[in-house]
């Protein structure tokens, strides 16, 4: 089955479970519901451009360096960047992540822009790889990090020396060799 619009896609309450393609180019909003989508081949949803707002997204998600924006998302599953260049998504309305965010695979760097205050949270991890590029970044406002979080791993920056950082988590630099960063305004 393949899923395509042109227009924003909407689905209120349920779920909606894909085995195929969903392609929409316009925002796509899950409200209380549950998006499960694969391939037959096991490929993950992908967000590349565009919005996806509202939604519990079961399984994996990668973003691109075409960009796009999560809006008031809960991820349960894998959020991993994809492709060359550096791949970034912007968060508003907050991130719950209850999986685990890659930030950057092998040699590719990739951030998670946080754009106003915003609160990452949730029980799951944010694990930054050994390119150094890497970043969980305000680009205005706050972000905090919530208890129950981890973020760890080898080399990048969490927060701007422009933007505040509140962490209730927990931050780890665990991979030696590395180069972690943690910054804030007024520090």
């Amino acid at each position: 089955m393949q899923v395509m619009s042109d227009e924003i896609f909407k689905v209120s309450g349920g779920a909606l479970g894909v085995a195929g393609d969903i392609t929409v180019n316009a925002p796509l909003t899950i409200s209380g519901g549950t998006l499960t989508a694969a391939t037959a081949a096991g490929a993950p949803l992908a967000i590349a451009g565009g919005t996806l707002a509202s939604a519990v997204v079961s399984g994996s998600l990668t973003y691109s360096s075409s960009g796009g924006t999560l809006d008031g998302v809960t991820v349960n599953g894998t959020l991993s960047p994809t492709g060359a260049g550096t791949p970034a998504v912007t968060i508003v309305n907050g991130l719950v992540l209850n999986g685990s965010a890659n930030v950057g695979v092998g040699a590719v760097s990739s951030r998670l822009d946080f754009s106003g205050t915003q609160t990452l949270s949730g029980s799951g991890q944010v694990l930054l790889s050994a390119a150094g590029a890497n970043g969980l970044n305000p680009t205005s406002g706050t972000l905090t990090i919530g208890p129950g979080l981890l973020v760890h791993g080898h080399s990048g920056t969490v927060g701007s020396a422009l933007r505040g950082l509140m962490n209730q988590g927990t931050i780890r630099a665990d991979v030696s060799g590395g180069a972690l960063t943690v910054t804030g305004a007024g520090w």
